[in-house]
């Protein structure tokens, strides 16, 4: 993971540490004889998976990183977000001109489009992240909601998320 994400080893450590520690994923580790080796299972239904077309793209490393951060914004399985102005500045915690740099530049590379009268911003680039679709449970509870378990819930933009 270093190696294809140009960094040190520590630097992925401590990433996986936190992520494991707010819930992201479980770490198990396996033994082969003397050897251990970790696998990694992301918990939660709400991500998205970056091909690696996107290191190459003729945009700055702090650009990608902001592109990575809108689309974490998206909602569940597409690419649009209704964070908009001071809301998507609450939610980066960036300066508001920052933001509006990152989303100029973004937006002049045709990596983004702007509806200022919807108030939603979209990624265009489907070619970046890879595909997903909703779980075969996500489409049940969203017809049956009476199915939800225990930890199940909803969260503040009505997606599902569950809870093994």
């Amino acid at each position: 993971m270093a190696k294809f994400l140009q960094c040190d080893v520590g630097t992925i450590q401590r990433a996986l540490r936190v992520f494991q520690e707010n819930n992201l994923l479980t770490i198990h580790q396996d033994r082969y004889g003397w050897r251990e080796k970790n696998r990694y299972k992301l918990i939660r239904t709400n991500w998205f998976g970056v091909k690696r077309k996107i290191l190459e793209e003729n945009i700055t490393r702090e650009q990608i990183g902001f592109l990575l951060l809108l689309k974490s914004l998206c909602y569940n399985h597409c690419n649009y977000t209704d964070y908009y102005g001071k809301g998507l500045q609450e939610i980066m915690t960036l300066k508001r001109s920052m933001i509006d740099n990152y989303l100029k530049a973004l937006e002049a590379r045709q990596y983004i489009k702007r509806d200022k009268k919807k108030k939603r911003i979209t990624i265009l680039r489907d070619d970046l992240f890879l595909t997903t679709k909703e779980s075969e449970k996500e489409k049940i509870i969203k017809l049956c909601p009476e199915l939800m378990g225990d930890d199940d819930y909803f969260d503040e933009h009505g997606h599902y998320h569950f809870v093994d």
